[in-house]
C-alpha cells in the first residue's frame, strides 16, 4: 500500500517546492512570522515520513528538537546573552 503524498512525484512538483523552500527560508528573514507560517506548513506537508499530516507534523517537530539540541549545546563555555 502506497502512503499519499500531498504532490505527485515528477520534475514540476520538485521544483515547484524546491522554489517553495526557498521562498520560505527567504521570509525568514525578510518577514519572520509569514516565513515561520509557511515552513511550519512545508515541515508538515514534504517529509516523506508518517501517514498523515498530523502524524508528519509531529515527527517533523521531534527531528528539528534533536538537531537544535544538538547544533546548540547548552552545557557549553560560551555565555548565552541577548546579544549573543
Amino acid at each position: 500500500m502506497q502512503q499519499p503524498t500531498p504532490f505527485k512525484s515528477s520534475a514540476l512538483s520538485e521544483v515547484i517546492l524546491g522554489a517553495l523552500a526557498i521562498i520560505a527560508a527567504l521570509l525568514l528573514w525578510i518577514s519572520p512570522p509569514v516565513g515561520f507560517l509557511l515552513t511550519v506548513v512545508l515541515f508538515a506537508l514534504l517529509p516523506p515520513w508518517g501517514r498523515s499530516i498530523t502524524e508528519r507534523a509531529i515527527i517533523s517537530v521531534t527531528v528539528i528538537a534533536g538537531l537544535v539540541a544538538l547544533t546548540i549545546p547548552r552545557g557549553s563555555d560560551v555565555p548565552v546573552t541577548q546579544s549573543s
